[in-house]
């Protein structure tokens, strides 16, 4: 298991809610992530062999797709398939 060290959240109005409202808060935005992501991607599962998670593919503006995870993460970061997604290098022969 990892543990991440906590540092103090200095913000006044963050710094006095409870947990309980602090989560709805990260689970409001969650589902705004969401919701930005169905209209700015296509949303299906990753083609990985054993991943399958549920992603959005976004086109960026240099015209290249990215995948994209419900918490607005590159999939790449996260997927346990992403070598095999990688484009391999043509060897120089020049």
């Amino acid at each position: 298991m990892v543990t991440e060290r906590l540092e103090p959240i200095d913000d006044p109005e963050v710094a006095g809610q409870s947990v309980l409202a602090l989560a709805e808060q990260v689970k409001r935005l969650r589902e705004n992530i969401r919701r930005l992501l169905d209209q700015v991607g296509d949303r299906r599962p990753c083609r990985g062999a054993t991943c399958k998670a549920i992603i959005w593919y976004v086109r960026l503006k240099t015209g290249k797709v990215a995948p994209y995870t419900a918490d607005a993460l590159n999939h790449f970061a996260d997927c346990p398939d992403a070598a095999a997604f990688k484009k391999r290098k043509e060897p120089d022969h020049g």
